[in-house]
C-alpha cells in the first residue's frame, strides 16, 4: 500500500503563503506604485469553495491571513468591519478568484490599495488554497501562492457549512 504523504498543518502553510506573499508585494509593489510610500493598504476579502460560496471554512482561513498579513511600515489592513459593510454576500457570491468590477469596487470604497482573494477546495483528505494579490489600480496580480494542507474533522465541517 501506498503511505501518505505527510501534509502540512493549516497553521503552517497560512505562515508560509503569507510571508511568500510579503515577498512578493515588496518586490512587485516597487513597479507597481513607484511614486507612492512604501506601504500598503490590503484588504482581504473571504475565500470562496470550488462552487463560489463563502464557507466558515473560507472565512476562518481570511480572517487568520488578516493577522499574518500585517507587516508594520509595508503592509496595513482594512479593517474587517468596514470592508464586511461593503459586502453585499449574495451579490458577491460566486465571483471567488475572478476578478469582477464588484471586487474591485469593494476594495476601491473599503480605501485599499490591494485585495487578497481566493478560495479553499477540498480535495480527498486535503485542502487546497489558492490566493492571489491585485493591485485596485492597475488590476494587476501582484502575488501568486497555493498550497495543500491536511483535512480534519472540525476543518470539513467548517468546509462543508456555507454562511448564511
Amino acid at each position: 500500500f501506498e503511505k501518505k504523504q505527510t501534509l502540512k498543518s493549516l497553521d503552517v502553510v497560512l505562515q508560509e503563503v503569507s510571508d511568500l506573499l510579503k515577498k512578493q508585494i515588496e518586490i512587485n509593489g516597487k513597479t507597481f506604485s513607484p511614486e507612492k510610500k512604501n506601504t500598503f493598504k490590503l484588504a482581504v476579502l473571504p475565500l470562496f469553495n470550488e462552487s463560489g460560496a463563502i464557507t466558515i471554512l473560507g472565512t476562518t482561513i481570511s480572517s487568520r491571513l488578516l493577522s499574518k498579513m500585517y507587516d508594520p511600515g509595508k503592509i496595513v489592513l482594512v479593517e474587517k468591519s468596514q470592508l464586511g459593510r461593503l459586502i453585499d454576500e449574495q451579490s458577491f457570491q460566486k465571483s471567488g478568484l475572478i476578478l469582477s468590477n464588484q471586487n474591485l469596487e469593494i476594495g476601491r470604497l473599503s480605501g485599499a490599495d490591494l485585495i487578497l482573494l481566493g478560495t479553499v477546495q477540498f480535495d480527498d483528505q486535503s485542502f487546497l488554497l489558492q490566493l492571489r494579490v491585485v493591485s485596485l489600480q492597475s488590476g494587476e496580480i501582484l502575488a501568486v501562492a497555493e498550497s495543500v494542507f491536511d483535512s480534519d474533522d472540525s476543518l470539513y465541517n467548517q468546509y462543508r457549512s456555507v454562511k448564511p
